[in-house]
């Protein structure tokens, strides 16, 4: 299977927006499944078998670093003239104080759906997308690795069960 190319434009954004759901999917990816897997035994083969593999890129106007909030800065790696086809495009919030959209990143969003009011609800977007289409052992594992508990469509937590009854 081909892997899944994920990508974000690089403006100055909430880093969270992206950051985080970033790192949500790629928790339950075939490649961090199989790092786990020498740590866990819970992890399965059908698990590793049925994870996604995933590419993502951080696309600018340029190669030069961006200013993201928080101090955290980010290294594009394409540009909006040699960015490849991509199945995801999310985008964080921008600073609503100076932010102006360029034209040409306009012209990315048009060719993709993109969606997220805030990083954690991107999060769970990400997370549920996860599960339904690669199955409960990524979802669980995405989430287990950022100790996230993720909520479903009506906001309420669906809370992953770490410990059975003795606490093991």
């Amino acid at each position: 299977m081909a892997p899944i190319v994920v990508g974000s434009l690089c403006y100055q954004y909430q880093a969270s927006d992206v950051i985080a759901p970033f790192d949500m999917i790629a928790g339950g990816s075939k490649q961090l499944l199989e790092a786990i897997r020498t740590y866990s035994p819970d992890v399965t083969d059908l698990g590793i078998k049925n994870a996604p593999e995933f590419v993502f890129h951080h696309i600018d106007l340029s190669r030069d670093l961006v200013d993201l909030t928080a101090g955290t800065i980010i290294k594009p790696t394409c540009t909006v003239d040699d960015c490849p086809e991509l199945d995801i495009l999310l985008f964080g919030g921008p600073n609503p104080v100076s932010f102006d959209l360029n034209p040409r990143y306009a012209e990315i969003i048009r060719r993709h759906v993109a969606a997220g009011p805030g990083p954690v609800a991107g999060m769970d977007m990400m997370i549920h997308w996860l599960r339904e289409k690669y199955g409960e052992e990524s979802f669980r594992w995405a989430a287990l690795n950022l100790d996230f508990e993720p909520r479903d469509n009506d906001g309420v937590n669906m809370v992953l069960f770490r410990y059975g009854a003795d606490g093991k």
